[in-house]
């Protein structure tokens, strides 16, 4: 929940009733006007529960539903894009081209709808309107790994796509450049899910 620490042992039914009242306004409520939905909360959960705050959390709960992930439903993608971006546009309408759509259904999303929508929102801080065009994507929508990377390991997918930008997709001047031999280039690029024709 942004914004708001996990609960203290013992506190949960305080911290949600603290948290309920900016959750269920509604403007939160996903453009619903229904009354009957305003005393309901929702709590979405990224990644599987690390705290122990979880369990007592949703005892509070009449029943919990488990989503899919994104990775298994990519037909989804296009209207949550659609939807993210509306709500992140401001004066003028924002909208992806249909090859960047293309690429973001491509997309593993280990990170799930969360990591979509971190996406669309650096996009949109910089790009505030017009046609999002794949140049506009971040490096990590131009990988497919499947899985989480790590902060270290999600710096060097980075610099690799930078650096084979910068150099016109050659990967020997774009290692040179980072100091890795030819092999080391492709094995980089085979690990992280790098789609050089996606860098075009």
């Amino acid at each position: 929940m942004a914004g708001f620490d996990p609960p203290a042992a013992g506190e949960t039914a305080a911290w949600l009733e603290l948290v309920g009242a900016e959750v269920t306004t509604p403007s939160t409520l996903l453009g619903s006007s229904d009354p009957a939905l305003h005393s309901r909360v929702a709590i979405a959960l990224e990644t599987p529960p690390k705290h122990d705050f979880v369990e007592e959390l949703l005892a509070l709960f009449p029943r919990s539903i488990e989503a899919t992930a994104l990775r298994h439903r990519l037909e989804d993608v296009s209207d949550l894009v659609s939807y993210f971006l509306t709500r992140l546009a401001r004066s003028e309408p924002l909208t992806c081209s249909p090859t960047t759509l293309a690429m973001l259904q491509r997309c593993a999303w280990p990170g799930n709808v969360a990591q979509l929508r971190r996406v669309l929102t650096k996009i949109a801080r910089r790009r505030r309107s017009g046609v999002i065009q794949v140049e506009h994507l971040p490096a990590e929508c131009r990988a497919t790994s499947r899985r989480v990377l790590t902060q270290l390991e999600a710096l060097e997918r980075d610099a690799v796509v930078q650096s084979l930008l910068n150099n016109s997709l050659n990967v020997t001047n774009a290692g040179r450049g980072l100091g890795m031999s030819r092999a080391t280039m492709y094995r980089k690029i085979r690990n992280y899910g790098i789609q050089p024709a996606a860098l075009r």
